[in-house]
């Protein structure tokens, strides 16, 4: 008995492949209907060629594609930015529109804003308001200390009184800090 029938079958798993270990041979004869070899090999030849040339056509074809696409692209690219500049064009005309027809001192200019010119119209009427009420004569000008001013009236305890009556925290300390000071420099 030849050996391969009295070896014992093994369990093939899943994951694991057989590879055949006996190939059968072809006839020498057996050409795929060809009447010969060298027929068959010019045939498999122009195939061969044939599929070079397919794959040169379709990449002619998509380098085309690609080309006229991003002439599209590059068109849509230049449109948009046409019309960007001329929105921004458009604001700057109806910004300089509304500031000729409101004066508003070169320095407050940059308060004007909006999007379209009624828009900025309305800021320029109401900038150039404000800029007139302010420079009215006898208008008392703003305070731009930063804040409330306390007058000293009376001792720095009637001060500190005051100020805790009111809540001033921020006062009280400082007039205690002003009145811790004042004994220091007595005790020297």
């Amino acid at each position: 008995m030849p050996e391969e029938l009295t070896k014992p079958v093994t369990e093939v798993k899943p994951t694991e492949t057989v590879e055949p270990t006996l190939e059968t041979p072809k006839p020498a004869d057996d050409l795929g209907g060809f009447k010969s070899q060298e027929s068959k090999d010019a045939v498999l030849a122009d195939l061969a060629k044939a599929r070079e040339q397919i794959k040169a056509f379709e990449d002619a074809q998509a380098e085309a594609e690609k080309a006229k696409l991003s002439d599209i692209e590059r068109a849509q690219a230049e449109v948009l930015e046409r019309e960007k500049r001329i929105a921004e064009l458009e604001a700057t005309s109806a910004r300089l529109t509304a500031l000729a027809k409101y004066p508003v001192p070169e320095e407050y200019q940059d308060l004007v804003s909006g999007t379209d010119a009624e828009s900025y119209e309305a800021s320029a009427k109401r900038v150039s308001e404000l800029v007139a009420r302010t420079s009215a004569p006898g208008t008392p000008k703003p305070d731009m200390s930063g804040g409330a001013k306390h007058e000293a009236t009376g001792t720095v305890a009637e001060q500190i009184a005051a100020a805790e009556k009111s809540g001033d925290k921020s006062r009280i300390s400082a007039l205690k800090a002003q009145q811790l000071g004042e004994l220091a420099s007595k005790l020297k």
